[in-house]
């Protein structure tokens, strides 16, 4: 049997929208946030779903309310997919965190295995084991169903790569999701994962240009 599982990063956030490094800070979805989750609700609304997870976080939380709606289903909570936890930078500017340490701003994008961790920080090779873990939990919960998990930007990119046949050291290469850009991984009962759909923005009106995905933390 195979699981479907749709893994979606969350709308827009108070924290996207000033451009901040928001990690495991709670802020809540701007207006426009709201309505990329009422879009990718409607997307959802004729598939199948069985059940919805959703990192702790209220940017999550809310995003997957918008799904579970169309389905009568509860929002479960994973705290497994929770956003990396920052540090001492959480809650700071990209443009200050660059202008600060360009080589570390740098090396957490382009070579996150060799990046050291910011102060205080969670490891981004805990961050992929968590990842990892959590959506093979979930699959192993559901199998031959079709399940949706919302989570962040840098889960997401660790789920992708793990997906796509790579590891923490091409991580790097992993681009990064969209405001509930959808990512469509399966899960088969002899181990076998696959990425089917990356970053799927469709749904929106106003689709984010890729080539502008960079550090969606």
């Amino acid at each position: 049997m195979t699981t479907n599982l749709y893994l979606i990063r969350h709308a827009q956030s108070q924290g996207n929208l000033s451009k901040r490094f928001q990690g495991q800070i709670d802020t809540p979805l701007t207006s426009l946030g709201l309505a990329q989750a009422k879009a990718l609700g409607r997307r959802f609304a004729d598939v199948n779903l069985h059940s919805v997870y959703a990192s702790p976080l209220e940017r999550t939380q809310q995003t997957a309310a918008a799904i579970a709606a169309h389905h009568g289903l509860p929002v479960r909570v994973m705290p497994g997919l929770i956003e990396i936890y920052g540090g001492t930078v959480e809650g700071a500017l990209f443009a200050d965190l660059e202008q600060q340490n360009p080589e570390q701003f740098r090396m957490f994008d382009e070579q996150p295995h060799l990046h050291q961790g910011f102060e205080g920080a969670e490891k981004i090779a805990d961050v992929y084991a968590r990842a990892v873990a959590s959506l093979e939990e979930i699959a192993a919960a559901h199998p031959g169903q079709n399940v949706a998990a919302l989570s962040h930007g840098c889960l997401i990119r660790c789920c992708v790569c793990h997906a796509q046949g790579g590891t923490l050291q091409t991580l790097g290469q992993t681009k990064w999701s969209g405001n509930t850009g959808v990512f469509h991984i399966t899960y088969s009962t002899d181990g076998q994962v696959a990425l089917h759909c990356e970053n799927d923005l469709t749904h929106l009106d106003n689709a984010q240009p890729l080539e502008e995905l960079t550090l969606r933390v």
